[in-house]
């Protein structure tokens, strides 16, 4: 657990303080979390993830500026390579969110080929050049990176997300 949440820092020791709390304080938490590290992990993860509206430039730079205060716990899921690591379960979190968003803004039930690919590529790129801003730049804002992963988006998924 400590890789994560890092309890020699002080943000990452409040992350699990404020775990602990909500385990005691709602005893459903530990059925709904699980047990496992990469349970605890994967939600708190999911719980900023959900937060994050995934068309606003605001809302995920927002997002983005979090993961930069809970740099140690990013960090270490970032260069975790065990079999089950937190960035592959971002990668399919995020590419299941648009794909949900694309269905719903289509009003249909299935993507063709291209756009689902497209979206898959799209996640693949903003989660690899998320790690690199938050692991190597310190100098470029949260709200430059994500207009700028909005910029590049393919423009059959901005005809989708931003017409």
């Amino acid at each position: 657990m400590d890789r994560f949440l890092g309890s020699e820092t002080p943000h990452g020791g409040q992350l699990l303080q404020w775990f602990l709390w909500y385990t005691v304080s709602d005893h459903k938490a530990t059925e709904r979390i699980g047990s496992s590290e990469y349970d605890l992990v994967a939600w708190i993860f999911s719980r900023a993830a959900v937060e994050t509206d995934i068309t606003s430039v605001e809302s995920a730079a927002k997002a983005m500026n979090q993961m930069r205060r809970d740099f140690i716990f990013y960090k270490r899921a970032y260069e975790d390579t065990s079999q089950n690591p937190l960035w592959q379960y971002m990668l399919e979190y995020f590419a299941g969110r648009y794909t949900k968003e694309a269905l719903r803004l289509l009003g249909t039930d299935t993507l063709d080929a291209q756009t689902g690919y497209s979206i898959r590529l799209y996640c693949y790129g903003t989660v690899g050049m998320t790690r690199e801003w938050l692991l190597s730049d310190n100098i470029t804002p949260a709200e430059t990176v994500v207009t700028m992963m909005f910029n590049s988006m393919p423009e059959c998924l901005r005809e989708i997300y931003f017409s």
